[in-house]
């Protein structure tokens, strides 16, 4: 199934423990009726809703509220000011760490390995290495922009750009990009891409049923799935955390499959999840 841009989408971009920063895809016709639908839950402080980017900032109790039961409540929030429409919940921005300039610097890089490996000395690759050392720090520098404007953090990763200079000083410019670009892009290929779930609320009457499913990438996308857990496998780091849908499920079992009411489903919300993923390219 072909992706649908006009889906309703709660992607979330920032969080901690006990904090939770998304970005709805669409506006929100009554700000203050979202957040009151939303805190009619206990462990909820009033939220911060941004019109101008469509980020909300939500505080809660981690005690009170699980952080998949405030992503689901969040996500029938928005569709109760959208007619009900099912809503799609990105657990984070999808991973796309191969920008043009991490890939040009990774290949100036592959370019300088291949060299030494057919046997051209390092001192007629300096220009090369000290082009790759520019082409990494350059990439990092940017990566990091970008993280923070996504996220409104950067990675302590960025700290590597300070390696890089004195590498640099030093001499050492392919070593040092190299291990900088490794240091700065290798965790984002131990990362599975943001997962995704549909909400959708079935029937009408005060209390509809709500489905979660799970929505699976086929194609090239599924690959940028399927690759981090081979790699985690391979690399001996473990499994990868449990995933939203999992989650969820762990919620509507504590909750005996009845989630607190919301809006007018005020004899509460029967949360059944979804036999069948569903698929996009």
């Amino acid at each position: 199934m072909m992706q649908d841009d006009n889906a309703l989408t709660v992607t979330v971009l920032h969080e901690l423990p006990a904090r939770l920063r998304a970005e709805l895809s669409h506006p929100l016709p009554d700000p203050a009726a979202f957040e009151r639908e939303l805190r009619s839950h206990a462990g909820i402080a009033p939220l911060r809703y941004t019109p101008a980017v469509r980020t909300i900032l939500v505080k809660f109790d981690p005690m009170v509220i699980r952080r998949e039961e405030l992503l689901v409540r969040i996500a029938l929030a928005m569709s109760l000011q959208h007619d009900n429409r099912p809503v799609r919940i990105e657990s984070g921005p999808p991973h796309d760490p191969l920008t043009a300039s991490v890939a040009a610097s990774g290949a100036i890089l592959l370019a300088s390995w291949l060299c030494r490996s057919f046997g051209v000395k390092p001192s007629n690759l300096k220009a090369l290495d000290v082009a790759a050392g520019m082409a990494t720090g350059s990439a990092v520098l940017s990566h990091a922009v970008r993280e923070l404007r996504q996220q409104g953090a950067y990675h302590p990763e960025v700290v590597s750009v300070a390696y890089l200079a004195v590498g640099m000083l030093r001499g050492h410019a392919w070593r040092s990009a190299l291990l900088t670009w490794f240091a700065s892009f290798g965790r984002h290929l131990l990362e599975s891409r943001a997962e995704a779930v549909e909400v959708r609320p079935d029937g009408n009457g005060d209390a509809p049923e709500v489905t979660a499913s799970a929505i699976r990438r086929t194609g090239w996308r599924a690959w940028l799935e399927v690759l981090p857990s081979l790699l985690h496998t391979f690399v001996g780091a473990g499994s990868p955390k449990g995933d939203l849908l999992s989650n969820l499920q762990e919620v509507s079992r504590l909750h005996d499959k009845m989630l607190d009411a919301l809006g007018p489903w005020e004899k509460g919300i029967p949360l059944r999840i979804g036999d069948k993923d569903k698929t996009q390219t």
